[in-house]
C-alpha cells in the first residue's frame, strides 16, 4: 500500500531528477570539449529516464505527476552553467548526486533497477 509519505517522496525524487536533468542539459550547451559536453548530455538523458521512472510510480499510487518543470534553484544553476561554464556548477551538482545515490539505497522502488548505482556513478564524472 502506498503511503501519501510515500507520493510526496516520489515527488521529491521525481522534481530532484528534472532539475539534474535541467543543469546537465546546461552544463552540455555550454561546454567547449565535446567528448565532455557529450557526458553531461548522457547523464541529462539518465536523469530524464530516472525522472520518467518516478512519474510513473506516481500514477501508480492514483496521484497527478503535474508539470515537469524544474525548481528555481535548477534554473539559476543552469542559468550560471551557461554563462560561467560547466565548471561553477559542478561541485554542486556532485554533492547533489552523492545525496541522491545514498537517498535512493533506502528506497525499496528503486532495488533492481539500477537508479542507485547509476547515481553513484555520477559523482565521479
Amino acid at each position: 500500500m502506498t503511503t501519501p509519505e510515500d507520493i510526496e517522496r516520489y515527488r521529491r525524487n521525481h522534481q530532484d531528477e528534472i532539475d539534474s536533468a535541467t543543469v546537465y542539459t546546461a552544463m552540455a550547451d555550454a561546454e567547449s570539449q565535446p567528448q565532455v559536453a557529450e557526458v553531461y548530455h548522457r547523464l541529462a538523458e539518465t536523469e530524464r529516464t530516472h525522472a520518467d521512472f518516478w512519474t510513473e510510480k506516481i500514477r501508480e499510487a492514483g496521484s497527478d505527476p503535474g508539470n515537469a518543470n524544474p525548481s528555481q534553484r535548477a534554473r539559476v544553476l543552469a542559468w550560471l552553467a551557461r554563462r560561467f561554464g560547466p565548471g561553477l556548477v559542478l561541485s554542486s551538482m556532485q554533492a547533489g548526486e552523492a545525496i541522491g545515490g545514498s537517498g535512493y539505497a533506502t528506497q525499496p522502488e528503486v532495488t533492481g533497477t539500477g537508479i542507485a548505482a547509476d547515481e553513484r556513478s555520477h559523482i565521479v564524472f
